[in-house]
């Protein structure tokens, strides 16, 4: 009797983890962070901090716990606000631009609480950052690790939202300036 209590609740996880194998592809909206700057004179510019950034995402779930993930992210723009005649409530001087492709390994933990899973991520992310100035256009790509870190929540067997936390690492070079860079999102998965 007790060995099949523990075969039917056995039975009962793998099954509701089960649809969570095969294709899915997805989107996100979210908020970058960077110390990002398109000046180097903070002493006239003041810098936003923060960008509005949203994704596109596809992947593959070998397993339950395990798949693989390529992303597409717009991490904002940076905006340099001339702190001697606008501030920082009037208009933007100049921009900085930042554009991500991401592979990612992803890994799934068992149901955390009804529905609800730790979702974590480790890949490579290639970087592209384009910077107008008065003179030129500054650019830089970076190739980095970045990792996440989450949560999903299965609203139904082919549906899922997600929170996620994201490092990409540093990015621009010695013409655009270097910060590190990370994401919060929240998105929608759809599994098929």
């Amino acid at each position: 009797m007790k060995s099949s209590f523990v075969t039917i609740a056995l039975l009962s996880a793998l099954s509701a983890t089960a649809s969570a194998e095969g294709f899915y592809w997805g989107g996100a909206v979210g908020q970058s962070y960077s110390n990002l700057c398109p000046s180097t004179d903070l002493t006239k510019y003041s810098c936003a901090r923060t960008g509005d950034s949203f994704s596109v995402a596809g992947g593959y779930n070998f397993t339950p716990y395990f798949g693989v993930e390529a992303n597409y992210d717009v991490l904002g723009s940076y905006a340099a606000y001339d702190g001697g005649s606008s501030g920082s409530d009037g208009a933007a001087t100049s921009y900085t631009k930042i554009n991500a492709i991401v592979v990612a390994a992803t890994a799934t933990s068992p149901e955390i609480i009804k529905n609800t899973f730790i979702i974590g991520r480790l890949g490579v992310a290639g970087l592209s950052l384009t910077q107008p100035t008065a003179t030129a256009t500054n650019t830089a790509s970076n190739t980095n690790i970045e990792y996440g870190l989450g949560l999903q929540y299965n609203f139904a067997k082919s549906v899922a939202g997600r929170a996620l936390w994201e490092n990409f690492g540093s990015v621009g070079n010695a013409s655009t300036s270097t910060s590190p860079m990370s994401l919060i999102t929240l998105g929608l998965i759809f599994i098929y």
